[in-house]
């Protein structure tokens, strides 16, 4: 059985958000609770499914966009990328992983782009 899209962007957003070290109710309100439904909610699930037109899937797309790009600025060291995530950074003026869970992810990926080469 082949997954759809879905399936896909919900498997990998949540492979993402462990690996950025999110608990499962940061990565939640990184989806922004308040406007999914139920069954967008249940991505942190095995087997879910988030439409990626829907409002949860432009913030699962995001979160997988800073996934990579933090990745590439790391050189994929997990225990880098955790520190970035926890650390309070001035130009951002939080910690990013407090931002991802207070709607800052697109703040978030513009900061990581403008490192970029």
């Amino acid at each position: 059985m082949i997954p759809n899209q879905g399936q896909v962007l919900a498997k990998v957003a949540a492979r993402a958000a462990a690996e950025l070290q999110l608990s499962t109710a940061q990565y939640i309100n990184a989806l922004g609770d308040d406007e999914a439904d139920p069954s967008g909610l249940s991505a942190v699930d095995s087997g879910s499914s988030i439409d990626p037109q829907s409002q949860v899937g432009k913030r699962a797309l995001q979160l997988i966009e800073i996934y990579q790009l933090l990745q590439s600025q790391t050189g994929n060291n997990r225990v880098a990328m955790a520190h970035w995530m926890t650390t309070e950074n001035r130009r951002l003026g939080s910690r990013p992983i407090d931002l991802v869970t207070t709607a800052g992810l697109g703040q978030i990926t513009a900061y990581l782009e403008s490192l970029t080469p």
